[in-house]
């Protein structure tokens, strides 16, 4: 290689080694701008990712706040209100009617919640349909939240209305999930990741068993919701928990912002969604899905920034010097 060449290569990397370092400096002084995430109540999964979330950006000397809340509807109210601190918010695929949802983007899934139907081993006879259910005794999570509307969503696909149903039974969920461990109600229903506590603990209540769906797909469908298979002993592989492969219904976790949401924040809350997942990899890896992820049948339109990093990946110059500049978001 001639001298000339090495100066040129020489060079074109003290170029990049400067553009890189000079792209840190601009995203650190952004750190003023606080990202306000709207997730759900405390033990959920959504306020757990947020928990993990802040860690990680405080961690980066980005400031980071999580918001409880009562669920998605109350995610997108605050996120889609132009006085609210909020700038981004978790929101689960279908819970949204006809809202306006123009000042809002998606950034895409980075998470997958199913709709979980538990009933009690002691009833006369185990319920075989959605019907049968809604004959039951039903706990379900309480009106406003992302849970209630899904569920309502899939027993609305067999012509059932459970908001004027006087055997469906609301409250807030870790009331109605503890209640229905006591013994109270014949069925619980609710919509929540597989990796949350609530969730987990039920598979192992000896008088509590997990509803299988019916192999209707063609009805899922009509409903919005996609089919998943939670494989055999994917609970608990010692135990054989579930001991069999069970077929439910999920939708998407969405991670939304405000359109105007500065590039370098969407960029940074996507490179933060996937290493979060890549260290948490339970629930994706049972469900088979590759998170975080562009979704295009959801109420928001895809961020133009999300879709060049699903495209492309992180900004370039990231690639190289990972290990060098561990200090900032992009270690």
């Amino acid at each position: 290689m001639t001298r000339k060449k090495i100066y040129l290569i020489a060079i074109v990397l003290i170029a990049c080694l400067v553009s890189y370092i000079g792209f840190i400096f601009f995203l650190q002084s952004r750190s003023k701008v606080t990202i306000v995430m709207a997730t759900n109540y405390l033990s959920s999964g959504e306020f757990h990712y947020a928990t993990r979330a802040k860690a990680f950006f405080e961690q980066h000397g980005i400031n980071f706040k999580n918001v409880e809340t009562q669920g998605s509807r109350d995610n997108f109210e605050l996120l889609n209100d132009p006085k609210s601190d909020v700038n981004a918010a978790l929101i689960l695929r279908g819970v949204l009617a006809k809202e306006d949802t123009t000042r809002i983007v998606s950034l895409g899934a980075v998470g997958i919640e199913a709709i979980w139907i538990f009933y009690r081993s002691t009833l006369d006879k185990p319920p075989v349909s959605l019907r049968e259910i809604a004959n039951l005794s039903v706990l379900v999570a309480s009106s406003g939240s992302g849970s209630y509307v899904l569920t309502k969503k899939l027993f609305d696909g067999v012509a059932i209305d459970i908001e004027n149903n006087k055997n469906f039974s609301q409250g807030h969920l870790t009331s109605q999930i503890n209640d229905f461990v006591a013994g109270k109600g014949d069925v619980l229903i609710f919509a929540s990741g597989l990796n949350e506590h609530n969730t987990r603990k039920l598979f192992f209540e000896p008088q509590i068993k997990i509803y299988q769906l019916e192999p209707n797909t063609d009805f899922y469908e009509r409903t919005g919701l996609n089919v998943i298979i939670l494989p055999k002993a994917s609970v608990n592989e010692a135990a054989n928990i579930p001991d069999r492969d069970v077929r439910l219904v999920a939708s998407y976790r969405i991670l939304a912002v405000k359109k105007d949401l500065p590039a370098e924040e969407q960029t940074a809350l996507l490179i933060a969604a996937r290493k979060l997942i890549a260290r948490d990899q339970f629930e994706y890896t049972v469900f088979r899905s590759h998170l975080p992820a562009p979704v295009f049948n959801s109420e928001f339109e895809m961020s133009k920034v999300a879709m060049k990093f699903y495209k492309d990946g992180p900004p370039y110059l990231t690639q190289f010097f990972p290990e060098w500049l561990s200090y900032t978001i992009f270690d």
